[in-house]
């Protein structure tokens, strides 16, 4: 049983709008990718905040702010880091980079897991959501394949929210407001999936 108030919840868009809510407010740094982790190991972020129905803490990528390691790592009243990227990736630069390299997931991940060992923290790693368009089908389900065996290396806890959430392997219209991320209802069933790892 995992404690959600004691996570640090780290990624894209989608961590919002799969783990947070009035009752799950914590620390989120947010618009981190792989594309960025690849491009700079050591993202740098500096602190603000906004304001929905409760104030959720948020840091953005700034060159002049601290290591986002060294902020997750110095972090000490949070046990866990949870990490919920691949989507935008997969989304807009897996399928270009797939076209020239045949082994650019093998390539990301590998840079991942070298990004995620640098972590003090035990580490929640997320599933990329199912996609929306046919052609990403396979690169999702080859992107998640391997998240999950890093996991199983690694001991990393591994949260699915791609499985119950898809339709032939595509994003269940029932299951998003937007079309691309997980509708906000879905929310408490994402945070049961956490407190039951």
């Amino acid at each position: 049983m995992i404690e959600i108030e004691k996570i640090l919840y780290v990624g894209d868009s989608h961590m919002f709008h799969c783990f947070s809510s009035e009752q799950n407010i914590g620390t989120h740094i947010v618009d981190i990718t792989l594309n960025q982790i690849r491009k700079t190991p050591d993202i740098h972020i500096k602190y603000d905040s906004y304001h929905t129905n409760n104030y959720h803490y948020k840091y953005f990528i700034d060159e002049n702010g601290q290591s986002l390691i060294d902020l997750i790592n110095e972090n000490t009243d949070k046990e866990y880091a949870l990490f919920s990227i691949g989507e935008i990736d997969i989304r807009f630069h897996l399928e270009k980079q797939l076209s020239i390299n045949d082994n650019a997931i093998e390539d990301i991940i590998k840079i991942y897991e070298d990004f995620l060992l640098k972590i003090d923290k035990k580490i929640i790693l997320c599933s990329a959501p199912p996609p929306t368009r046919e052609s990403l089908k396979p690169i999702t389900k080859e992107f998640n394949t391997n998240i999950k065996k890093l996991c199983e290396t690694h001991n990393f806890y591994y949260v699915d929210i791609y499985t119950d959430y898809q339709i032939n392997g595509l994003l269940s219209p029932s299951c998003t407001h937007d079309g691309c991320h997980l509708h906000h209802s879905l929310k408490e069933i994402n945070i049961k999936k956490l407190k039951d790892l």
